[in-house]
């Protein structure tokens, strides 16, 4: 006899309601994942402002802001390049603290990064249940230019 039956079996009344309950939480998590981006803006989405922090300096003839939207909701960002050349070198930047590394973003085309994609120096993940997503900065070559993008979040 499979043991994941017996323990089925054995378990309590109790253990398969909460078991249940975790699958059920999984599932939805997972479902607002992968159907929750790609969305206009609802309830349950926002989308970022771009501002510039007081301490960034302006941008040199070399560096400007990229052309990007940025939408986000529990769990992760979609990130959309709206030019017309990919960017290269890309590091983006979570509450200051958090990075993320790729190589390129492809032009006119959303990615999606989970939160937990974002990592400190040390290899601690961000968790987005325990730590509220404050601010993201995105910095990238495009064309020779340095790009950089600091978006705060509403």
């Amino acid at each position: 006899m499979d043991t994941r039956l017996k323990k089925w079996k054995d378990m309590t009344r109790k253990e398969k309601v909460v078991g249940a309950i975790v699958l059920y939480l999984n599932a939805m998590f997972t479902f607002k994942i992968i159907n929750g981006i790609g969305k206009e803006k609802s309830a349950s989405q926002n989308e970022t402002r771009q501002t510039r922090a007081e301490a960034t300096p302006t941008p040199t003839p070399r560096e400007r802001e990229p052309e990007a939207k940025v939408k986000f909701n529990e769990a992760a960002f979609q990130i959309t390049n709206n030019e017309d050349v990919k960017w290269t070198d890309c590091r983006l930047s979570l509450n200051s603290k958090y990075t993320f590394s790729t190589n390129d973003i492809p032009p006119l085309e959303p990615i999606v990064i989970p939160f937990n994609e974002f990592t400190k120096g040390d290899g601690t993940r961000f968790n987005p249940y325990s730590t509220k997503a404050q601010n993201l900065s995105i910095s990238c070559e495009a064309n020779g230019q340095h790009l950089f993008g600091y978006y705060e979040i509403k």
